[in-house]
């Protein structure tokens, strides 16, 4: 897993941010995500109760796998997960997956923290009924998503918790990388140099290529002490960036 990164697209609002700044992920209950069918499923009612108290303990945070052509050809995430390219995408290595084991059918181990990478069907859910393993039918609902959803190349981050409120993780030392969306406002480009110069990370502005429908980034190197304060001369630095990467 080494030379493999991990992508979160994001839409620019304050707790975006803020996972960003304190380098934590956020997890999300099952059927909170944009997918309505996510968490769906038919249950003899015998046994609903007991399953409804497995699902509750999980939250999940989905990460796209992969290189970095999904930074540069992957429009649909650019576009419905970044806000039509006016948010942004975090870059993290293995590291993110610290604290979350391999699942595995044989172990079984979905008592603890676990990642999975996800199934692309056609086929539903089947029923559960009395006698199924509820284990492994929960893997199954958390694990299995429609394949009209494959270009997402998506893993989840499986955690078992008490807690609703208990969402998130902090993963310091995993953001490799910020890319920003090529529709990204300028107040927000602003925010976001800003704190990629204090995480001390590579920042990108992403860029439509010139002959073909592939994206490029251009790194943005500016100095943390020249950000240090939100000011219209710290706009004027931003904007000198844009012009020098239009015109190259």
């Amino acid at each position: 897993m080494d030379n493999i990164n991990f992508y979160k697209f994001r839409s620019c609002n304050e707790l975006n941010f803020e996972g960003l700044e304190k380098e934590s992920i956020y997890f999300s209950p099952l059927n909170k995500l944009n997918d309505i069918f996510e968490g769906r499923y038919d249950i003899d009612e015998k046994i609903s109760d007991e399953f409804i108290g497995k699902l509750s303990r999980r939250l999940v945070c989905c990460l796209a796998k992969g290189d970095e052509s999904i930074i540069h050809n992957n429009h649909y995430m650019w576009t419905h997960y970044a806000d039509e390219h006016k948010g942004f995408c975090i870059e993290y290595n293995a590291h993110v997956l610290n604290g979350f084991k391999p699942y595995s059918l044989r172990d079984n181990y979905i008592q603890q923290n676990v990642w999975m990478p996800i199934k692309y069907t056609d086929s539903y859910t089947e029923p559960i009924n009395v006698g199924d393993d509820l284990d492994v039918k929960l893997v199954d609902l958390i694990s299995h998503k429609n394949i009209s959803f494959e270009h997402e190349k998506e893993i989840r981050l499986v955690l078992h918790t008490t807690n609703p409120y208990d969402n998130k993780r902090v993963v310091k030392g995993s953001i490799k990388a910020v890319y920003l969306g090529c529709r990204i406002s300028i107040e927000d480009k602003m925010r976001l140099i800003y704190l990629a110069s204090k995480l001390e990370i590579a920042c990108y502005q992403m860029y439509i290529g010139n002959s073909s429908y592939t994206l490029k980034a251009i790194p943005i190197n500016i100095k943390f002490s020249d950000l240090c304060m939100v000011n219209p001369q710290t706009c004027q630095l931003i904007k000198n960036v844009e012009e020098c990467v239009n015109s190259q």
